[in-house]
């Protein structure tokens, strides 16, 4: 009897254990079926913020992507600021031309027809460098806004920080990306570009870091 009653628990928890088994390869099918469609789309889209340009006191740039410097300079030449804030890296230098990534934007602004007086460039190694070199810029010289150019991926952590460090200013700042264009920008399939899928795996591991060290002084 015993023998019987123990056959009879080990077959009850193998049906209950293959039945929990069951569901969670259900459900994980369910997410992978569904991943390309739902969930990997999200995760791109939560990153992007994309805000119209508007008229500022200041556009600032970081020189790290060519692409953020030419919409930045695109925004100075159609009228929507006269001032120019690009920061960046000292450090680094780009082969084969031999000069670092702000010294390039900064010859191009140049050429651009940008007047020194209206162009300011400032070595940065991080976010909240950048933001801390604007708001004391705009200190400096009385502006009160300022339009914030980065790649679509990054916006969502760049307005992050920058909130952060204007907090309690009278100052408006205005969040936009060279893909605003695309009304809305959509992330999706950026996991099947190398590039795109490194972007934006590392801006999800930078946003968490940068929401729980932004109050210790860091970021």
């Amino acid at each position: 009897m015993a023998s019987f009653v123990s056959s009879q628990w080990i077959r009850s928890v193998c049906r209950s254990r293959f039945s929990r088994c069951g569901i969670l390869a259900f459900l994980l099918y369910g997410l992978l079926v569904t991943s390309h469609r739902v969930w990997l789309p999200a995760f791109g889209d939560f990153l992007v913020l994309g805000e119209r340009p508007v008229r500022s006191d200041l556009v600032v740039v970081a020189a790290a992507s060519y692409s953020r410097v030419r919409y930045a300079l695109q925004l100075v030449r159609t009228g929507y600021t006269d001032r120019l804030l690009i920061v960046g890296d000292t450090r680094i230098k780009m082969v084969p031309f031999g000069k670092t990534k702000l010294e390039l934007a900064e010859q191009e602004a140049r050429e651009e027809g940008i007047s020194p007086d209206l162009l300011f460039i400032r070595h940065s190694t991080s976010t909240r460098h950048d933001a801390r070199l604007a708001k004391q810029l705009m200190h400096e010289a009385g502006l009160r806004s300022a339009t914030v150019v980065s790649d679509a991926y990054n916006m969502r952590r760049l307005a992050m920080v920058f909130d952060y460090v204007f907090r309690g200013e009278d100052m408006v700042l205005n969040y936009v990306h060279p893909t605003r264009d695309r009304d809305p920008f959509k992330s999706d399939r950026w996991w099947r570009f190398p590039d795109r899928f490194s972007y934006v795996v590392s801006e999800w591991i930078k946003f968490p870091v940068n929401f729980f060290l932004l109050p210790r002084g860091s970021s």
